[in-house]
């Protein structure tokens, strides 16, 4: 318990610590989009990869460490709503963000292996399709649990965590 807690609360101070520092690097990919030196779809999967993992961190929190801790009991244990909310978000920045990887690295292969005409294969119509690519999955994939059951169980360590009704699931 010791060991677990010492590291929960260490993670804490590192995310909140990494938030504003996250944020103001995405504030200054959103506000220089148009800037021409870093007018390149690269920054637009930075951008959107920024944003899916300042949501993940603040849902992560928010969704999984404060009802596990015991913290605003009475809000998640309202309703399984909360838990849902939670889940959806969780997994579907998560195929998201599993997307932004992929392109990254496709981005950065073609960078190298195809110097001269990187600049040809990354278009801005190109760049639509890729910020597509990054967001809808994660849609689709939080279609899945809207019809989910789900209902909130307390585990040994007094904890609470959202469960599936579905053990199949």
């Amino acid at each position: 318990d010791i060991v677990e807690g010492l590291i929960s609360y260490t993670c804490m101070v590192i995310v909140i610590i990494t938030i504003p520092i996250y944020l103001v690097v995405v504030s200054i990919l959103f506000f220089e989009r148009n800037s021409h030196s870093i007018d390149n779809v690269l920054f637009s999967i930075y951008l959107i990869g920024g944003l899916l993992d300042i949501t993940t961190m603040f849902n992560n929190y928010l969704g999984s460490i404060f009802p596990a801790k015991g913290w605003l009991l009475c809000y998640y244990l309202s309703s399984p709503t909360t838990g849902r909310i939670y889940l959806m978000i969780a997994w579907g920045t998560r195929m998201s963000q599993g997307c932004t990887v992929l392109l990254l690295a496709f981005n950065r292969t073609t960078a190298v292996l195809r110097l001269t005409s990187y600049g040809k294969l990354w278009t801005e119509k190109v760049g639509r399709f890729v910020m597509a690519f990054q967001i809808i999955p994660g849609v689709l994939y939080d279609g899945i649990l809207c019809v989910t059951d789900l209902y909130w169980g307390q585990k040994s360590n007094g904890g609470w965590y959202i469960q599936f009704g579905d053990p199949v699931f």
